[in-house]
């Protein structure tokens, strides 16, 4: 007796596609409501997607290296961002970056750490950047 074989492809219209073959409009993830939705929700995603959390998150960064780096150091860096929990440092010469790195690094890091906006930085990492100038992560 031969096995039974069965088409694996359903015969009506998939789920997400409409009978002529395009997608549907209203297809969503499963359990996604459809329904009316808050407004602050909306609002809070169009902020996450245009990035406007990102740039406030990178000046408050600037402002915390500004105050714990100082102004002889901070006016010759740039706060590039936080990256898999590293603040990355713009530095304007090798000369600077091989101070910060070598001499620094350790300092700077725990006195991150030990202020109250920056606990959430695991490590410091420095980078040559000819454009690192200005002062706390503004360029001039």
């Amino acid at each position: 007796m031969s096995p039974i074989r069965r088409d694996s492809k359903p015969s009506g219209p998939q789920r997400g596609r409409s009978a002529s073959g395009g997608t549907r409009s209203d297809a969503g993830a499963p359990g996604e409501n459809k329904g009316p939705r808050a407004l602050a929700e909306i609002l809070s995603q169009l902020n996450v997607l245009r990035g406007h959390g990102r740039s406030q998150g990178n000046r408050q960064l600037a402002e915390l290296w500004e105050r714990i780096a100082g102004p002889e150091i901070s006016g010759r860096t740039k706060v590039i961002g936080l990256r898999n929990g590293a603040l990355v440092v713009g530095v304007s010469s090798t000369a600077l970056l091989g101070e910060l790195t070598s001499f620094h690094s350790h300092q700077l890091l725990e006195a991150l750490r030990g202020d109250s906006e920056g606990r959430r930085i695991k490590g410091l990492k420095f980078q040559l950047r000819s454009s690192a100038t200005g002062s706390g992560g503004r360029s001039t």
